[in-house]
């Protein structure tokens, strides 16, 4: 489908809730069982590379954004001494529920896998997660920065190794805030 000019987005007259591409749960607000995900989504762009996991392989939801310490993609901010005291080294944020589940501590070091890749990063425990109810199951969120990179004073596997690239039907933005994940201590 292609965007015209006018305001209409591309996958309907109106905005619609549809879940990520990966997703833990069903799409509940949906009447068709089928549209877990918009169908109107731009991937996977190339099959082979682009798979899409599914809770049985990847039981756990991560979610990524950037830190205030390293702006954006931290390629500037790597390369301020200061800011690299302030967070040194890549991290996943866990809730402290299922890093007992796991058997992971604060400081560990864990791998983190999607169907995309893999990482070796260290974990943080933290009460600030919660897990989560949703259709009667218990869904565990994470969290990691994607700032990290091979450049800088402070370098690191990038989150978005292992994140997925949807591309959004009306922005053209790609999914990297939301992908299934599994953890195990490295």
């Amino acid at each position: 489908m292609t965007r015209d000019s006018s305001s209409t987005p591309v996958d309907g007259p109106i905005p619609e809730f549809y879940e990520p591409v990966e997703s833990p749960t069903k799409n509940s607000l949906h009447m068709n069982p089928n549209a877990q995900f918009s169908p109107c989504v731009i991937y996977p762009r190339m099959p082979d590379l682009q798979k899409i996991g599914t809770k049985d392989e990847f039981p756990y939801v991560l979610c990524s954004s950037s830190i205030a310490e390293h702006w954006c993609g931290g390629t500037i901010t790597r390369h301020v001494p200061w800011l690299n005291e302030l967070v040194k080294e890549p991290f996943i944020e866990m809730p402290k529920k299922l890093a007992e589940k796991l058997g992971i501590k604060s400081g560990d070091e864990v791998i983190v896998r999607s169907t995309r890749g893999q990482i070796k990063e260290k974990a943080m425990v933290t009460e600030r997660i919660k897990p989560l109810w949703i259709n009667g199951e218990e869904v565990f969120v994470t969290w990691q920065p994607y700032n990290w990179g091979f450049k800088g004073l402070s370098t690191g596997p990038s989150g978005n190794y292992i994140t997925i690239d949807a591309l959004d039907p009306n922005a053209q933005s790609q999914e990297f805030k939301a992908c299934l994940i599994d953890i195990k201590k490295a």
